[in-house]
């Protein structure tokens, strides 16, 4: 079946982002200081928000072409797309330079440097999972970790460099490199066809995919308001502590979200109800399946990264969320992309933006502290699935499911404060099974 297949490509893809995130983010935080890698994680933090610099056009892409076989695809339209994207992005990381340069701001000169390569390999990328190469989609991502990985050894185990400006280098050359073995491709399929410049069509895809966009880019700021707050009101080593139990909590997402991926893929040729049903179930039950691997995390910390200590309470109530998390990224978000709901999964994610602000608003006024904010993160999803589950009514979960979900969150928090690691993990897994 080729779903399966897809699904182990992308697992297996992601089976190589997660040892790399594994080895960069347990080694260099031991190298760089705290100030270091909170300035770190401010870049790879702002890095997330560079996709809104392309207005839609790429997600446009994605929409337009998701569903359909690389065969049905105009090729000398998708050049002349192609064409304008790259001009379009180098006018914007230009315009984005000279202000970095005349502020002195090397934080922003590096994320000006990223514009390009970073919003180029997006457009491959979605390219990619909307026609279902998926094959060239798993290329791309083990040649992206592979290098980013050596480079950060290098950096860190054989140099022992101490300042975080080079550690950024390593996500753009990494990201440079498969624009470069990407446009290779590209160029090689495309060598013999004159693009055809209709203006209409290349307007349609940021028309398209605008809503797509501001609708993504409300995910990133909804998943990203924690740390902003953190950023605004607490300190400098509060915000390297929660940066850091994020860092770990994205390690696991990025091994389940292979699911996610292709998900978009395979609901643009259809829904059937009953299966996505079981699918969110299984869902639920993968996520707090993989939410044990906290009290693994917590025991490499203890042993090695000790001065991180501070963000293991953090990490525990992140950890909860990971089941929510994976059910609203490859079902909800999914589903109203597949369904031409632009608009409306735009407005919802709006919803949801306002709702996490007015919860870390109270979190900050109540208990001015990481954990706070984790709680109010994590409440955040709890509404979302929630009011998700209203848009789709055949998937609303069902008392056994919310008994689930009460149990295991409530279990989880309890084992995590009361017992040792290995007895926490085995006792947490039998409770998950049973």
């Amino acid at each position: 079946m080729k779903i399966i297949k897809d699904i182990i490509r992308i697992f297996s893809a992601n089976f190589i982002q997660l040892v790399t995130s594994l080895i960069i983010g347990f080694v260099v935080p031991v190298i760089l200081s705290i100030n270091d890698y909170a300035d770190l994680k401010t870049y790879t933090f702002y890095l997330s928000y560079v996709g809104i610099l392309q207005l839609g056009f790429h997600d446009g892409i994605y929409i337009k072409y998701g569903g359909k076989n690389e065969e049905m695809i105009d090729l000398s339209i998708l050049k002349a797309e192609h064409n304008v994207y790259i001009i379009f992005q180098s006018i914007i990381s230009l315009l984005l330079f000279s202000f970095a340069l005349f502020n002195k701001d090397i934080i922003f000169l590096l994320l000006a440097i990223s514009i390009l390569p970073t919003n180029l390999m997006n457009f491959y990328r979605n390219y990619y999972q909307a026609v279902g190469l998926f094959k060239l989609f798993s290329k791309m991502l083990y040649a992206n970790r592979i290098i980013y990985l050596i480079l950060n050894i290098f950096l860190a185990i054989i140099m022992k460099y101490q300042h975080f400006e080079l550690y950024c280098c390593t996500t753009i050359v990494a990201n440079v490199f498969v624009c470069f073995l990407s446009e290779y491709m590209f160029h090689k399929k495309t060598r013999k066809i004159l693009p055809n410049y209709d203006l209409k069509v290349l307007w349609n895809n940021i028309k398209v995919g605008f809503f797509v966009m501001l609708g993504s880019f409300s995910v990133i700021i909804f998943y990203a308001l924690d740390r902003w707050f953190v950023k605004w009101f607490l300190t400098t080593n509060d915000f390297a502590y929660y940066s850091f139990a994020v860092s770990l909590l994205n390690i696991i997402n990025t091994l389940i979200s292979a699911v996610a991926v292709i998900f978009y893929n395979f609901l643009s040729k259809g829904v059937n109800y009953t299966l996505l049903k079981k699918i969110q179930s299984f869902l639920l039950m993968l996520g707090y399946a993989a939410a044990s691997s906290f009290f693994i995390l917590s025991a490499i910390i203890k042993m090695i990264l000790p001065q991180y200590i501070p963000s293991l309470d953090i990490t525990a109530i992140t950890f909860i969320g990971i089941p929510l998390m994976v059910v609203i990224n490859t079902i909800y978000i999914n589903l109203y992309k597949a369904s031409k709901k632009e608009r409306r999964y735009f407005k919802i994610v709006i919803f949801m933006v306002i709702i996490s602000f007015i919860y870390n608003l109270f979190a900050i006024y109540i208990h001015k502290s990481n954990e706070g904010i984790a709680i109010a993160t994590v409440l955040s999803l709890i509404t979302w699935l929630l009011y998700s589950n209203h848009d789709y009514k055949y998937l609303k979960l069902q008392i056994k499911e919310i008994v689930y979900i009460f149990i295991l969150t409530i279990s989880f928090i309890s084992i995590s404060h009361c017992l040792v690691w290995w007895v926490a993990l085995i006792v947490y897994l039998i409770l998950v099974f049973i």
